[in-house]
């Protein structure tokens, strides 16, 4: 099965002006927002993909102000259009796929909504709904993989998260990411050198194919931030994994150590 590239946003215009409408909303009550996961994935940066809940990046200060605004107005639509429910075999009530909307603190994704050399706009949607540039949604989601917010690494959410690179990766860097001399394609060393110091490791293994255990990797990210000082991450507590997944890790090496070696003849 081949990759099909667009040239244009898979989705209609319909779509983004009811997808959008609580940005809008905020954007006119003055809160400064981007929009961030699959919206900003399809509309933005042209990758086909489905629309779940929308998810908002705001100024720490004005979450509460945002929450309030959105939960005294209504975004619902009349007749919501059909493809976005259920089919009745599965759920009789037919409920929506967009279970609703998400605020974020900008800090837990380390990034400042209002630097617009972070995001770009647009057409027919306010200057103040921002959406990430491509290397500055590949740092939020390196930030997030290797910095998780909860402290911990949440499996599920790292697969998001992947899913997310997967498409940006796909879909904004065409031409092949590796030339027959073992280096990175083109366009694939241009993305790499648009990412943050701290990210700059991270990427490049990915892209090389490399395999690097999640804690070498937040290791080394903490290390490139401790010299150059960046952030409050570094006075976070180290992440970690939980204690069931270090005993399953701890099994899997075991198990492994056991395994008897073959002498090559």
């Amino acid at each position: 099965m081949g990759l099909e590239y667009y040239d244009s946003c898979p989705w209609p215009e319909e779509s983004k002006q009811h997808r959008l409408a609580p940005a809008v909303s905020l954007s006119k009550a003055g809160i400064p927002c981007v929009v961030w996961a699959e919206d900003a994935l399809a509309f933005i940066h042209l990758v086909p993909t489905g629309l779940s809940s929308l998810q908002l990046l705001i100024p720490d200060e004005l979450i509460h102000k945002a929450t309030s605004i959105l939960t005294t107005q209504s975004f619902q639509v009349a007749d919501t259009p059909q493809e976005w429910l259920e089919y009745p075999m599965w759920d009789r009530s037919t409920p929506s796929c967009h279970p609703g909307i998400w605020l974020h603190p900008q800090s837990l994704f380390s990034v400042d909504v209002r630097d617009h050399s972070l995001s770009i706009t647009l057409d027919k949607f306010p200057d103040t709904v921002r959406f990430l540039t491509r290397a500055a949604f590949l740092d939020t989601i390196f930030a997030l993989i290797l910095e998780p917010p909860i402290g911990f690494n949440h499996h599920r959410f790292h697969s998001t998260m992947m899913c997310y690179y997967s498409g940006l990766i796909q879909h904004t860097m065409r031409g092949p990411s590796r030339l027959p001399s073992g280096e990175l394609g083109e366009a694939h060393k241009a993305a790499l050198a648009e990412v943050r110091e701290e990210n700059y490791p991270y990427f490049h293994n990915l892209l090389s194919g490399g395999q690097m255990a999640w804690t070498e990797a937040v290791a080394q990210r903490r290390e490139v931030m401790g010299k150059i000082r960046k952030g409050h991450e570094v006075d976070r507590p180290f992440p970690r994994n939980t204690a069931a997944v270090e005993e399953r890790n701890a099994k899997i090496a075991a198990a492994a150590a056991m395994q008897p070696v073959s002498n090559a003849t």
